[in-house]
C-alpha cells in the first residue's frame, strides 16, 4: 500500500495549503489545487483497481470534499462505509455534514 500512503500525503499536503477549515469549506488556495488535483486523480485510479479498499475510499472523498464536488465525496464516503460495514460517529458526522453543504444556501 505504499502508492496509498504516497497518495494520502500528497492529498494531506494540498489540504495542509488549501487554508480551509473542517467546519467551513471553501474554496482551496490556488497553491493547494495542484496536490489537491493530482491526489484526487491518483485515488481515482486506485480506486479503479483496488475497489474493495476502504481507506482508498475515504480518501477519495476528502480529496473530493476539499475541492467542493460534494455529490462525489458523498458518493466515495458511502462506499467507504459500505465496504467497512461498520458506522463510526466520525464517517455519520461527515456524512451529515457533506449531505448540508450540498444544500445550496437560501441567503447566498
Amino acid at each position: 500500500m505504499a502508492r496509498l500512503d504516497e497518495l494520502e500525503a500528497l492529498l494531506r499536503e494540498g489540504m495542509q495549503r488549501s487554508r480551509q477549515t473542517s467546519l467551513e469549506r471553501r474554496a482551496p488556495a490556488f497553491a493547494a489545487i495542484p496536490s489537491l488535483a493530482k491526489a484526487r486523480a491518483g485515488l481515482r485510479g486506485f480506486v479503479r483497481a483496488h475497489a474493495d479498499d476502504a481507506r482508498a475510499w475515504r480518501l477519495l472523498s476528502l480529496a473530493e470534499e476539499t475541492l467542493l464536488a460534494y455529490p462525489l465525496a458523498i458518493a466515495a464516503l458511502d462506499r467507504a462505509l459500505a465496504l467497512d460495514g461498520r458506522r463510526d460517529k466520525r464517517d455519520l458526522k461527515r456524512l451529515a455534514a457533506l449531505h448540508a453543504a450540498e444544500v445550496p444556501d437560501d441567503d447566498a
